[in-house]
């Protein structure tokens, strides 16, 4: 179930959260420019996936009840990017009588790029109840560093859940 989420969910979360409006403000230096967009009630992903405790095939879908998107820009091309989100989560078995789960997620994930390196990183929680009354918790965190050739001088996913 969640396997697939890491990069996934964290683009997912930049697009919904980018879609709304948003204010541009200059940050006093120069050519320095933030973006910060606050969304509620956001669909942040849907896609089909396993439960890791059963193999069961289904979705697995997360709405954000708050999440906070953040960009920093400067004229010399650096470039931070963070993002926040936390609310519901569901998992929806294709097969009909199937466990459906739900429960809560956090999430947040960061970038940034200079000219020596390059760096992205995120994490994710998931806690969710099933319809038996079993639980499942998942946790992720992956990382992925960059020199100014773009080798990569990091990288590392972990991934753990346990079932009850």
């Amino acid at each position: 179930m969640f396997g697939c989420i890491k990069r996934g969910a964290a683009i997912a979360a930049v697009l919904a959260l980018t879609s709304g409006g948003a204010a541009y403000a200059a940050a006093g230096g120069a050519g320095t420019e933030t973006f910060t967009e606050h969304q509620h009630g956001v669909e942040l992903f849907s896609f089909p996936t396993e439960n890791p405790c059963t193999g069961a095939k289904g979705t697995l879908a997360a709405i954000a009840s708050n999440a906070v998107f953040h960009v920093t820009t400067q004229a010399d091309g650096n470039f931070w990017v963070t993002g926040t989100a936390e609310g519901t989560a569901t998992f929806t078995p294709e097969e009909a009588g199937g466990l459906f789960y739900s429960g809560h997620f956090a999430s947040w994930f960061g970038e940034a790029l200079n000219e020596k390196n390059s760096v992205s990183h995120d994490t994710g929680t998931f806690v969710l109840k099933g319809s038996d009354g079993s639980r499942v918790i998942v946790h992720m965190t992956s990382h992925l560093s960059t020199n100014a050739h773009g080798a990569i001088t990091v990288q590392f996913e972990k991934f753990s859940s346990r079932c009850g």
